[in-house]
């Protein structure tokens, strides 16, 4: 009688544990289908997108500089001074209010299809050059005044150019100094930071946003070239 019990008692823990251990196998069986789901969701994801940003910058590489494109130096959301940039030759913006007023109306969108790229500057960059004074020149009213009480050894003669000229100039020399290649760390940094902005914000520029600063200064070599070059 006991040793029937003790049988009866082993075989029910025998199919307890044994329904356990099936029910666990057909949860994870389910579980692990859904991981592999999401995983291979993920990678789909991953994929597209990476084909995108390839694409992108591929289309940006071959377009960029031979096409026109539209510079605008800005600071604290006030446009100072702008430039058409086709084929490494610089044409001055006439109307400043117009694209202005573009930028604080519409973020640009009613002047986008007129250019390849709208390349917004923020003098914010110029903190990544360490160039405090050039900052402080490009924003003032007056940068002719303001480069002379900064360097006392230029003669005011010598400026014989008009403020906004002179202003033109100096973002002439900026964009020349942040598109140079060997800058492209300092490129990449302000794209990041926000302090350059494209116009349109496509694939490869919203990619470079979440992009590890540990890996910034490779994202865009291929041998001695870059995309932006």
């Amino acid at each position: 009688m006991i040793g029937s019990l003790t049988a009866l008692i082993i075989i029910a823990l025998i199919v307890f544990f044994g329904l356990r251990l099936l029910k666990s196998i057909i949860i994870f069986k389910l579980l692990f289908k859904v991981i592999s789901l999401v995983f291979i969701v993920l990678i789909v994801i991953m994929l597209g997108t990476a084909y995108y940003i390839i694409k992108d910058a591929k289309d940006f590489s071959k377009n960029f500089s031979v096409s026109q494109n539209l510079y605008v130096l800005s600071a604290n959301n006030t446009v100072l001074s702008a430039f058409e940039l086709s084929n490494k030759t610089y044409n001055e913006v006439d109307d400043l209010t117009y694209v202005s007023d573009s930028f604080k109306k519409y973020d640009f969108t009613n002047i986008n299809d007129d250019y390849y790229k709208i390349v917004l500057i923020k003098t914010d960059t110029l903190d990544y050059i360490n160039n405090v004074d050039l900052k402080k020149v490009l924003e003032s009213k007056t940068p002719k005044e303001e480069l002379l009480k900064i360097d006392d050894t230029i003669d005011a003669k010598d400026l014989k150019i008009s403020d906004d000229e002179f202003r033109n100039y100096l973002f002439s020399y900026v964009i020349t100094e942040v598109y140079n290649p060997k800058n492209i760390n300092i490129l990449l940094s302000n794209i990041k930071s926000g302090n350059i902005v494209m116009y349109e914000d496509t694939a490869l520029f919203k990619s470079i946003k979440y992009v590890p600063n540990l890996f910034i200064k490779d994202i865009t070599k291929s041998g001695n070239q870059t995309i932006f070059s």
